[in-house]
């Protein structure tokens, strides 16, 4: 945890209480690991589709492919609101 703490440079931000610090880093590691989990439900829906020819793959890749785009939109927010509590902190200094 603590390797991931540095490499987000939380401890920049200050205002931030232990309870919401472990809050959030649970928040980013859930949706990080379930982008990473939809990716790789995409990797073996789509060789089924593919390779073998299974049209129900097709359309779990298709969901699959779903599910991603809406994670990505749910980190890229997660991302600007930390940039935003990141300069938020260093501003009150």
């Amino acid at each position: 945890m603590f390797s991931l703490e540095r490499r987000l440079h939380l401890k920049h931000l200050k205002c931030i209480n232990n309870v919401s610090l472990n809050f959030l880093l649970e928040v980013i590691m859930s949706t990080s690991q379930q982008l990473l989990d939809a990716i790789e439900a995409w990797k073996v829906e789509d060789e089924k589709f593919t390779v073998k020819g299974n049209a129900s793959a097709g359309t779990r890749a298709r969901k699959a492919l779903q599910e991603i785009s809406k994670l990505v939109k749910a980190r890229r927010a997660e991302i600007t609101e930390e940039k935003t509590a990141r300069k938020e902190a260093k501003a009150a200094g």
